[in-house]
C-alpha cells in the first residue's frame, strides 16, 4: 500500500464492495488513486462472535486484497478525501478526524434509513456530519433536506434493475429476520410468531434468512446458510420488515409483503404506490399470502412509480462515475 496522496474509501460490510470498488476504479480513470479500507475489530476471543466480527468475516471474503496492511499515520495524514456508507458509530471519529485536517468528507448512503430516528431511540443524525452526501433517490434526497448533497443511485441496485429476473426456484417463500443492533428487538419474537402462525394458515413453506445481527434462536432446518440474494433470486414470495433487501426484491420482481404488526413509524415503506402489499395483523397476512402472485415482470411494472421515488434507476451512467465525477470537481476546486 502506497503512502502517495489517495481517497480513503471506508468498507463495513461486504455489499459495501459492490458500490467502492466501482467507484475505486472510476476515480482511477480520472487520475485519482484510492485506498478501500476497513474497520479491524477486536479479536479478543469473547469477542469473536459479536456482529461486527462476522461482518469483517464476510467482507474479506470478497474482497480483493483480504490481507492489505494496516492504513498507516502516513496515508491518514496525506489522504485527499474520505468516503463512507454511513457517517456515525465506528466512522464517526474518523470522519471527525478528516474534517480537522479540512480533508473532504463524502457519505454514500448505504440503504433504507431511519434517517429521523423514528424508531432507533438513538440520535444518530444520519449523513448530517459529512461535507456531502451521494442519495439512493428522491426520496432519502428529501429526508436530507438542508445537507450538501446528490442524488446518484446505487452500483448494486442498478445492476440488478438492468438485468433479466431471474426464474423462480424454490417452493418455499424468503421470511427476512432481521431485528438488529438494539432496534425493535423487542418485537423480534411476536413478529416471527406471527409470520410462522400465519404461513402455516395459509400452507406456504418457508425459509428464514437471517441477518448477521440478529440474535433470534431460529431452529436450523428453518433458515439458510444462503445469502439472502442469492435466496432472493429464487424465492416465489418475500415477506420483510424495514430492510434493504425491500428494495432489492422489487428491482428483482420478487412479489413482496411489508409486514409491520409492530407499527415501524419510519415511512420508508408506508407508501407502496402499487409495489407491494402492507399487513398489520396475522389476519392481513393470511389474505396476502393466498393471494394471486404476479410474474416477476409485473412485479416490476407495478413497482417502477415506488422504485423510481426511492432509487436513481435512469440509464445515464453508473453511479459510480457521478460521485467520482462529484468528488473530482471538489479536489480540484
Amino acid at each position: 500500500m502506497s503512502d502517495q496522496p489517495a481517497v480513503i474509501m471506508v468498507a463495513q460490510a461486504a455489499y459495501h464492495l459492490e458500490e467502492l470498488l466501482p467507484l475505486a476504479a472510476a476515480l482511477e480513470r480520472h487520475g485519482e488513486p484510492s485506498i478501500i479500507v476497513a474497520p479491524v475489530p477486536t479479536s479478543r476471543v469473547l469477542s469473536r462472535w459479536r456482529p461486527a466480527n462476522k461482518r469483517h468475516q464476510e467482507l474479506l471474503a470478497v474482497s480483493p486484497n483480504p490481507s492489505g496492511p494496516v492504513l498507516s499515520q502516513q496515508q491518514l495524514a496525506r489522504a485527499r478525501a474520505l468516503v463512507v456508507l454511513n457517517d456515525w458509530g465506528t466512522t464517526a471519529s474518523l470522519v471527525k478526524k478528516m474534517k480537522t485536517q479540512s480533508v473532504p468528507t463524502f457519505a454514500w448512503v448505504e440503504g433504507v434509513q431511519d434517517f429521523a430516528d423514528l424508531d432507533t431511540g438513538k440520535q444518530r443524525k444520519a449523513y448530517r456530519s459529512v461535507d456531502h452526501v451521494f442519495c439512493l433517490g428522491q426520496y432519502d434526497y428529501q429526508a436530507l433536506a438542508g445537507t450538501s448533497r446528490t442524488v446518484v443511485g446505487s452500483e448494486r441496485l442498478r445492476a440488478l434493475w438492468f438485468e433479466n429476473p431471474t426464474s423462480v426456484q424454490s417452493d418455499r417463500l424468503l421470511v427476512n429476520l432481521n431485528f438488529t443492533y438494539g432496534v425493535g428487538e423487542q418485537h423480534r419474537g411476536p413478529w416471527l410468531k406471527s409470520v410462522q402462525k400465519s404461513m402455516q394458515a395459509a400452507d406456504w413453506k418457508y425459509v428464514i434468512s437471517q441477518h448477521v445481527a440478529d440474535k433470534s434462536l431460529v431452529a436450523p432446518w428453518r433458515k439458510s446458510s444462503d445469502s439472502s440474494s442469492v435466496l432472493l433470486a429464487g424465492t416465489p414470495l418475500f415477506v420483510t420488515r424495514f430492510s434493504t433487501l425491500g428494495y432489492e426484491a422489487l428491482v428483482r420482481g420478487i412479489p413482496m409483503i411489508y409486514h409491520n404488526p409492530h407499527g415501524e413509524q419510519v415511512p420508508t415503506f408506508a407508501d407502496p404506490r402499487g409495489a407491494f402489499a402492507i399487513t398489520e395483523s396475522v389476519e392481513e397476512l393470511i389474505r396476502a399470502l393466498k393471494a394471486d402472485l404476479p410474474t416477476r415482470t409485473k412485479v416490476r411494472q407495478q413497482a417502477e412509480e415506488f422504485l423510481n421515488h426511492h432509487l436513481h434507476l435512469v440509464n445515464d451512467g453508473s453511479p459510480a462515475e457521478h460521485v467520482a465525477d462529484r468528488i473530482c470537481a471538489v479536489l480540484v476546486s
